[in-house]
């Protein structure tokens, strides 16, 4: 006869059989845990700005040797790629013709003014020029950008007026310039960037005030307008697309 307290062969065999299947579970939990902090761990070091990678070479002698390599990994801008900046032929403040594409290889600040403006245009380049100044503290990183100020009204803004204004703002022509053309080569332009000027009362243009950023590659990566055209944030945008 079976004592009542001790298990029967059949219980017992029950519970290894549990035993074994939790067991099982738990094993392939941690299999997936393991995976996961594989690829976690792989995917912190691709984004880093370098990683190393095991290399294996094989010797004369038949012996393998490990060694580490460090690859350059491109890091992703946070900033997307909006559409590629549209090339124009205009003449600059000294009536010299000029492209935007001979820029390529800078980050540029485009903006766009008229110099008879008194409402966004002197607001926008007085902030732009305080956005030089801060570059101006790392020389290296302000060789690296260059200012373009295209104008909205090519009827009055000759190269002789866009001169004047940029010695009245103080503008550094060799990191800045302005350009003008005929009113059908503007209106290209005006187009192309999805800007626009309307008459308006006193002489004055009614338009957006917009500012765009463009990377050493010549596509737009942000489009500033003047409430958002703080100094530390474009300086901050203009770094991570030098770095």
């Amino acid at each position: 006869m079976t004592d009542d307290c001790t298990p029967s062969w059949k219980s017992q065999a029950r519970g290894w059989r549990c035993a074994r299947i939790v067991g099982c579970l738990l094993a392939i939990a941690l299999v997936g845990v393991f995976h996961l902090a594989l690829e976690t761990s792989e995917i912190t070091a691709r984004n880093s700005e370098s990683w190393l990678k095991l290399q294996r070479t094989a010797t004369d002698d038949g012996n393998t040797i490990t060694c580490q390599k460090r690859l350059s990994v491109e890091v992703p801008s946070r900033l997307p790629v909006i559409r590629a900046a549209s090339d124009f032929a205009l003449v600059n403040q000294d009536a010299k013709p000029v492209k935007l594409s001979d820029y390529r290889g800078k980050a540029l600040l485009v903006s766009f003014i008229f110099t008879t403006c008194n409402g966004s245009c002197p607001a926008t380049t007085h902030r732009l020029a305080k956005v030089h100044d801060a570059l101006a503290k790392d020389p290296e990183l302000r060789k690296q950008v260059h200012f373009v100020s295209i104008t909205l009204d090519p009827a009055r803004d000759t190269p002789e007026m866009l001169r004047g204004y940029m010695k009245l703002y103080e503008l550094d022509e060799k990191h800045w310039t302005c350009v003008t053309g005929s009113a059908k080569e503007v209106a290209g332009v005006h187009a192309a960037w999805d800007m626009w000027a309307r008459p308006a009362a006193n002489g004055q243009l009614d338009h957006p005030s917009r500012v765009f950023l463009v990377d050493k590659e010549g596509r737009v990566r942000e489009i500033y307008n003047l409430d958002f055209l703080r100094i530390p944030w474009v300086v901050e945008d203009i770094r991570e697309e030098c770095k």
